[in-house]
């Protein structure tokens, strides 16, 4: 999941479509639907407050993953040091390889 997720937002797939590509693969919830809320910084600190990513379920993940997704798009975008921002979820994040991922950026 981790390297589907990566690949697509590095190839600057459109956010809205990353929890269309993990759902039928991932979800484990039937009934989730499509989500219209744009991820941000503060909503990703937000899920990973109430629900460390270790813990976290696939569905719960697939919304992080879009996030994140949202973050590098938004980013890319400005074209500023927007990416930066992925540092503050580095240090919060538990799972070590998604806190490379993010310090990589």
């Amino acid at each position: 999941m981790a390297i589907e997720a990566t690949v697509s937002i590095a190839y600057g797939d459109n956010p809205r479509l990353l929890p269309l590509k993990l759902a039928p693969i991932y979800t484990t919830d039937t009934s989730s639907s499509y989500r219209g809320v744009e991820g941000t910084v503060e909503l990703a600190l937000e899920r990973l407050k109430q629900t460390p990513a270790t813990s976290m379920s696939l569905d719960e993940i697939t919304e992080l993953y879009a996030d994140i997704a949202w973050i590098a798009r938004i980013a890319s975008a400005v074209q500023d040091d927007g990416l930066a921002v992925f540092s503050q979820i580095a240090e919060v994040v538990d799972d070590e390889q998604m806190a490379r991922y993010c310090w990589r950026l």
